[in-house]
């Protein structure tokens, strides 16, 4: 008998190109309460300058999408620092994780202008 074994997104798989060196990315603090993949979408609380899944029903500045994160997360209990892809990067559409219900081609748009281009 086999086990049907589901293997997780792993990290970074989704980036198709980015800058050289570590222009693409930076260290950030993800919200507490999270349990999100790599490739996740991501928006920033205005407020706080923390990082959320990008949520398009938002209304605290986490509705316009700004990153992608490159690594599993999971924080129920603290804020946890995180490593994301901020800019200059192409990213492979069909490993981004998006919130259901998202409006994906308005999320695509918002990455675009971190010069985030999704393939």
């Amino acid at each position: 008998m086999y086990q049907k074994v589901t293997e997780s997104h792993h990290p970074a798989e989704f980036i198709l190109s980015e800058a050289n060196g570590y222009r693409s990315r930076e260290m950030v603090t993800l919200a507490q309460g999270q349990d999100l993949e790599a490739g996740t979408v991501l928006g920033q609380i205005t407020a706080s300058g923390l990082y959320v899944q990008h949520d398009n029903a938002a209304q605290d500045g986490s509705e316009k999408a700004v990153a992608v994160l490159v690594g599993h997360a999971n924080n129920p209990d603290t804020e946890q620092r995180v490593a994301i892809v901020a800019r200059d990067a192409e990213v492979d559409g069909a490993k981004l994780i998006w919130r259901p219900g998202a409006d994906v081609d308005a999320g695509i748009a918002d990455l675009a202008e971190q010069n985030i281009h999704v393939r």
